[in-house]
Parts: C-alpha cells; sequence; structure tokens
C-alpha cells in the first residue's frame, strides 16, 4: 500500500474474506510434487516469491486439471503474479473462457504468452474482448499461432475492443485479413507513443477486495441456507408438504 491510511480498510476487508471462505483453496506442496506444480501451488496462495509461472510441453501433463482449474480461478486475486505462459500445450478455448473473468479483475500481470495452442476464433474473439475491456495492466499478449485465426466477421469487434484499450504495447494475434493486422500493428504503435499513466494501484486493490468481500458473503449466505434446508428432517417436511398440496 502506498497510502497508510487505507490500511485499517483493508485488514478488515481480508478478514471478511478469510471469516467466509472467499479466499482460493488447494492442496499443500507436497514431496512429490515438481517445480512447477509446487510454484502453481504457491501462487495460488498468493505467495509473494512466485512472479510468473511458465508451462512447456513437457511439464503440462504434470498438471492435474483441478489444480489448473484453481490455478486459473485464483488470478482474479493474486498480488504477485506478472508473467503467465502456457505456450505450445495443446490447451483449448475452455481454457480461455475460464482465464478472461480473471484477467478482467487482475491488475497485477503484465506479460501473456498463450501462442501455440489449440484455440479458435470464438475463444479467441471473446478472450481478446475480456481483456481489452477490463485490463489496464497487461501489456504484452501473445496469441499467435492458434487452429484458426479471428475471422473477418469477428475482426470488427476485436479491433474496436482494442481501440479502446490505451495499455497495450505489444499484442501478437493472426487475422484473416491483412486489412486487420495493418489496424492492429497502428493501435499498438499509439499506445506505445502514450502509455497510460500509472495505476492508482490502493484503489484497485480496495475494489478487488471489496467485491471479493461482497462475492464471499453471498455464497456463504448461499451455503447456509442449502445446509439448513438439509438439515430439516423427515418429520419436518410434512408441514411443508401439507402447504403446497
Amino acid at each position: 500500500l502506498e497510502d497508510k491510511a487505507n490500511e485499517e480498510e483493508v485488514k478488515t476487508l481480508v478478514q471478511k474474506i478469510d471469516c467466509a471462505g472467499g479466499f482460493p483453496m488447494t492442496r499443500r506442496v507436497s514431496m512429490r510434487d515438481n517445480e512447477l506444480v509446487g510454484r502453481m501451488i504457491m501462487a495460488i496462495r498468493n505467495d509473494p516469491r512466485i512472479t510468473s509461472i511458465e508451462v512447456s510441453p513437457d511439464t503440462i501433463g504434470s498438471i492435474s486439471s483441478t489444480l489448473l482449474e484453481q490455478f486459473i480461478g485464483a488470478l482474479r486475486i493474486n498480488l504477485h503474479l506478472k508473467y503467465l505462459k502456457f505456450s505450445g500445450v495443446e490447451l483449448g478455448n475452455d481454457f480461455l473462457y475460464s482465464l478472461a473473468p480473471s484477467m478482467e479483475s487482475n491488475f497485477v500481470i503484465e506479460e501473456i504468452d498463450l501462442s501455440r495452442n489449440l484455440f479458435t476464433n470464438a475463444g479467441l474473439a471473446e478472450f481478446c474482448q475480456a481483456v481489452a475491456a477490463s485490463n489496464e495492466k497487461c501489456k504484452v499478449l501473445n496469441l499467435e499461432n492458434q487452429t484458426t485465426p479471428i475471422s473477418t466477421a469477428s475482426e470488427y469487434s476485436v479491433l474496436e475492443a482494442f481501440r479502446h484499450n490505451n495499455t497495450l504495447q505489444d499484442i501478437k494475434l493472426d487475422f484473416q485479413s491483412e486489412e486487420a493486422a495493418r489496424k492492429l500493428d497502428e493501435i499498438i504503435e499509439r499506445n506505445r507513443k502514450n502509455p497510460n499513466p500509472k495505476l492508482d494501484i490502493d484503489q484497485k486493490l480496495l475494489s478487488m477486495l471489496r467485491y471479493e468481500a461482497e462475492r464471499a458473503q453471498e455464497l456463504r449466505e448461499e451455503q447456509n441456507e442449502e445446509e439448513a434446508v438439509l438439515d430439516i428432517s423427515d418429520d419436518n417436511w410434512e408441514h411443508p408438504y401439507q402447504l403446497s398440496v
């Protein structure tokens, strides 16, 4: 925190999230885990020592689907990871659909390399629009060499989203048309010449924690209601049943 006056509110919000069970959950690191798996578990726990995650074709096989899902979800609240690379590991559109909401909230990651995967136009277009519209921190985005490029039908919406983003300074993305690629280059050049002012990290942190505290409380209340219903004995269902008939 740059402004110490915000410390008390941050502590209060963190306590609320923790009490409601809102922080990302995962297992502990074990002796059987390789370095990558250990780093991903530490990243989920927001360990400040983990500032980058790089996944290659040689290491992707050691990551379980559960751990991958936990990691992607935890990025929405991660405060230390600056570099993310999942290149050439045969990921599909579902990965992008899961990552997009986290990138809308994340205000720390500066570089993402998802090149040489199995993404198609549908996943790429949705992800690009989500990142361009909501993320104010990522400067480098590599999505080149996928199963299909951005189609001519999607290029307008993708480029329009990028036009409203002043943060991205290096975008690698394949289009069907050369004209769309040229327009993207113009957007990148504009951003490089006119970089965004420095983010107010304190306000970003407070906004994120306020949202997470509210979200965690709502989920906890829903869980309590479900548990209360399950606790009703068979005898206690008689009266609601009679009312329903």
